[in-house]
């Protein structure tokens, strides 16, 4: 069919930043691939690049409470939006400007600049892609546009995962409020088919449910050849099996193409690492998610080394890793290390302390 298109091939290639947070700009564009793992020190510009990343969104299924106009000022207790302007000059104004890829053939540029005034309605904007036909009726490119027509729009669709409390408190409503329909496409079994048991692999769990206390995980214990259901509480699982699995879940019910996630790592167990990691990893190989991830583990970097040497149909030219850095003129530059760069790392013998200081973090 003309026209058709594949929304899963939706790749952001590269962000620029001007004057947004604590960013006065980028020294050259930040380049991103299918898997991008960010990484640097506190104050590095890691989470404001994912924020510059997220505002270029449909913000298709997500909730109020999560787009970046509330997000931002909610989950980093700002007074107004004038926090969000590098030094809070409301005299000057934000500049983004990204390239995206499009089923790899077609490429695109956008830029959004805003000055204060207008940067409550920018921040609500719901970005949709639309295709630019030739005479022959066959597609020559694409535009961004923020105007709806259903017969044509096509979401730029993408979430962000931060590790804050008014993050998680949102999540939590959200997937409370949708249990009905993540039961219904069955989500509900698959994530703890595909996710919590390889996990947690001495525990055998069918399914997690809703109930009054909140989410529930249940186990089926078999006592006098009788068995009888048991309903453990998610979060009694731990911090960490909660928050990942939250996150997850929320992954599988709105079913982006893009996937930004903060602090990847802080609050899981080395185990649940390896585990997440070959989902994301899975994710990108078979569902062609994009993945962007912020780290300070080194755990991580382990971690991923070793699944996707594992992985058969992951190609490592689809991991960037990226080393942040900001100078005193708070100009964000980076160093990009490309999977051989990555290999020759994480196979040398260096002590994982001098390597957190040779990578920054």
């Amino acid at each position: 069919m003309v026209g058709a298109i594949c929304m899963e091939k939706v790749v952001i290639e590269s962000v620029e930043i001007e004057r947004f947070r604590g960013i006065r700009k980028t020294a050259k564009p930040i380049e991103l691939n299918k898997l991008t793992v960010i990484i640097g020190r506190n104050d590095s510009g890691k989470t404001t690049l994912l924020e510059s990343i997220y505002v270029l969104s449909s913000k298709k299924m997500i909730p109020p409470g999560l787009y970046p106009d509330a997000l931002f000022r909610e989950a980093h207790k700002l007074h107004n939006y004038r926090y969000l302007l590098y030094n809070y000059d409301t005299t000057s104004n934000i500049i983004l400007k990204y390239t995206l890829h499009i089923n790899d053939k077609y490429i695109i540029k956008h830029k959004i600049l805003t000055y204060m005034d207008d940067l409550a309605r920018i921040l609500v904007n719901r970005y949709y892609l639309y295709p630019i036909y030739s005479k022959a009726g066959e597609i020559k490119n694409f535009r961004i546009d923020t105007t709806y027509r259903s017969d044509r729009a096509i979401p730029i669709s993408s979430i962000i995962i931060l590790c804050n409390e008014y993050f998680m408190n949102s999540l939590d409503n959200y997937i409370f409020k949708n249990w009905d329909v993540i039961e219904s496409k069955g989500l509900h079994k698959r994530i703890v088919e595909k996710y919590i048991n390889p996990s947690l692999p001495e525990k055998i769990y069918t399914e997690l449910t809703q109930r009054p206390d909140g989410i529930a995980i249940r186990k089926e214990i078999v006592i006098d050849k009788e068995v009888i259901p048991k309903y453990i509480r998610v979060k009694d699982l731990g911090d960490g099996i909660y928050r990942t699995l939250m996150n997850v879940l929320y992954i599988e019910f709105v079913n982006p193409s893009i996937i930004l996630w903060d602090d990847f790592g802080s609050y899981m167990h080395p185990s649940l690492i390896e585990n997440t990691l070959k989902y994301i990893v899975n994710s990108v190989a078979t569902a062609k998610k994009q993945y962007i991830i912020t780290t300070h583990s080194i755990d991580t970097l382990y971690y991923l080394h070793k699944v996707i040497e594992e992985t058969s149909n992951f190609d490592p030219n689809w991991l960037s890793l990226l080393v942040l850095y900001k100078d005193k003129a708070d100009i964000l530059d980076y160093e990009l290390v490309d999977y051989n760069g990555f290999d020759d790392l994480m196979s040398s013998s260096i002590d994982p302390r001098l390597l957190a200081r040779k990578l920054s973090i």
